[in-house]
């Protein structure tokens, strides 16, 4: 049975900066084709790094839903979660936590398709199936855009 998202969530309040800015490597899927990007999506605090890092349960998670959503998002399959990384993106001088960064591998070129449903609340992005994946949707910081990473 897996624990909801909001439940780990709940624990946040007693968790307090803790732990490292080494990235929370997802179990690798030998099956995603070379030619794939890595899309790079912010996550809110609630899902700040230290607090990322310090949680298994919250990591695997992450790690378990980052495929759905992008797969969701863009009608396709086969997209799946690299990890978790600091993100590079939002400065920790500006927003006073390391932000999670979670990094999906899924075919390239839909970069501007993932930026444009990331700020179109109607789009399939915001609309999954799973509670889980739907949890996850509403934890992306839509101030940031969806980057490629180098992962």
């Amino acid at each position: 049975m897996r624990c909801s998202l909001a439940a780990v969530l709940l624990g946040l309040a007693a968790a307090t900066t803790a732990t490292s800015q080494i990235p929370i490597s997802c179990p690798p899927d030998e099956s995603v084709p070379s030619d794939y990007a890595s899309y790079a999506f912010t996550l809110k605090q609630a899902l700040n790094f230290d607090f990322v890092s310090g949680s298994a349960v919250a990591a695997a998670q992450l790690c378990d839903a980052g495929g759905a959503l992008v797969n969701n998002a863009l009608g396709t399959s086969g997209a799946a979660t690299w990890g978790i990384v600091p993100s590079p993106d939002a400065p920790e001088e500006t927003l006073g936590y390391v932000a999670s960064t979670l990094i999906v591998r899924a075919p390239a070129g839909f970069l501007e398709e993932l930026n444009d449903q990331l700020n179109d609340s109607s789009s399939l992005l915001y609309h999954p199936k799973d509670a889980l994946v739907q949890q996850v949707v509403q934890q992306i910081d839509d101030r940031f855009n969806v980057t490629l990473s180098d992962h």
